[in-house]
Order: structure tokens, then C-alpha cells, then sequence
């Protein structure tokens, strides 16, 4: 039988929690984002290389050497109107969160790469995440998280109080629903005022 002090050494140390601020999950997209930008912008300046050429497999071999990853790939579409993309196992064993993914043509055949083609298919990549990053590092250089932080407080413990307000009542399901996005309503006829009404005085 284990004594006090031996039972205490097999007890798991207890996990804490906390709410992360603001400001993290902004730092923590803007880090993401960072991250995708810089790899996008090796891969597209490897293949302002060959615009104009037909993409094969052994331009792939700069891409890497650049990225100084294996873990690119390129995959043909099934159908006429499928994506031929290039992109990394990040993206795509991340679920779409983390890495790239860049459209270069469509069909079955390798496309001819076309960087006009390619920034226009890829707004995200091409244009949408510099404007991420911009708005980013520009909310994080101001007081905005704080802010943001204060208003979730507030919010939090308004709905505390909220819930503890309708647990006293019979009809507390019904009452929940006031504290939807959109709160039950009722139709009311509109009352219009007749132009031709008289006032007394």
C-alpha cells in the first residue's frame, strides 16, 4: 500500500486555464499569416521564372530548394473545370489553416503559368493576407485588444447575470431566447397619423 507522500508523486499535477487575451489571438493570426505570406512569395517568385512555360514536375525542385521543404506537391484536376494546384502538407494536414495552396490552371493537362492568371486566382494569397497583416499590426499598435478585452468582460458578465435572472422564472427556455443575436418579436401594426387629424387647443 502507498504511503501519503508516494500516492502524492502519482497524482497528476492539475491543469490551469485562462482566457487568452485579445492581443494574443490577434499576435498569434498575424504570426500565421506571416508565416503563409513569406512562403506564397518564394513559390510565385520561383515561377515568375518560367511565365509563359508549360509547368512539369521538375520546376517543383526550385520551389523546394527555395521553401527548403519536400513537403510541396503539385496534383492535376480530375475534371475540366478541376484546379491544378501547387501546395505544401502544412496546408493541407492543417486543415486549410496553415501553409499555401496556389491555383495555376484548370483541367487536366499542366498549365502554362501565367502570373497574371495566378494573382488574380489567388486573392487570398496575393492580396487579401497583405491587408491581413496591415490591419493586424495595426490593431496590435494600438489599444484596440484592451478594448476588445474590457467589452468581452463586460459582455461575460452580463450574460452571468442574465442566466441567474432567468433561472427564478417558470418560463426561463422562453426567456432565454432574449438573450439570442435575435430576440423573439411580436407584429405590431403600424399606427399612421391621418394628415387631415385636428388638434383642439
Amino acid at each position: 500500500m502507498l504511503n501519503t507522500s508516494e500516492f502524492l508523486k502519482t497524482v497528476k499535477p492539475k491543469k490551469n486555464f485562462r482566457v487568452k487575451t485579445s492581443r494574443e489571438i490577434i499576435q498569434e493570426r498575424l504570426d500565421k499569416e506571416l508565416a503563409q505570406f513569406e512562403q506564397a512569395e518564394k513559390v510565385l517568385k520561383v515561377l515568375e521564372k518560367f511565365e509563359g512555360k508549360k509547368f512539369t514536375k521538375r520546376i517543383l525542385e526550385p520551389i523546394r530548394k527555395e521553401l527548403n521543404s519536400d513537403d510541396v506537391y503539385f496534383y492535376l484536376g480530375d475534371y475540366d473545370f478541376s484546379s491544378c494546384k501547387i501546395q505544401n502538407l502544412e496546408w493541407t494536414n492543417s486543415g486549410c489553416e496553415k501553409g499555401f495552396s496556389l491555383e495555376l490552371g484548370r483541367g487536366k493537362k499542366c498549365p502554362i503559368i501565367s502570373m497574371e492568371y495566378i494573382r488574380e486566382e489567388n486573392g487570398y494569397f496575393c492580396h487579401g493576407i497583405k491587408s491581413n497583416i496591415e490591419n493586424a499590426r495595426e490593431k496590435l499598435s494600438s489599444n484596440y485588444p484592451e478594448r476588445v478585452d474590457q467589452a468581452a468582460t463586460k459582455l461575460r458578465e452580463e450574460k452571468k447575470e442574465f442566466s441567474k435572472l432567468i433561472e427564478e422564472s417558470n418560463s426561463k427556455y422562453q426567456l432565454e431566447k432574449l438573450g439570442d443575436i435575435r430576440p423573439p418579436k411580436i407584429e405590431v401594426e403600424n399606427v399612421v397619423s391621418s394628415p387631415y387629424a385636428v388638434f383642439k387647443s
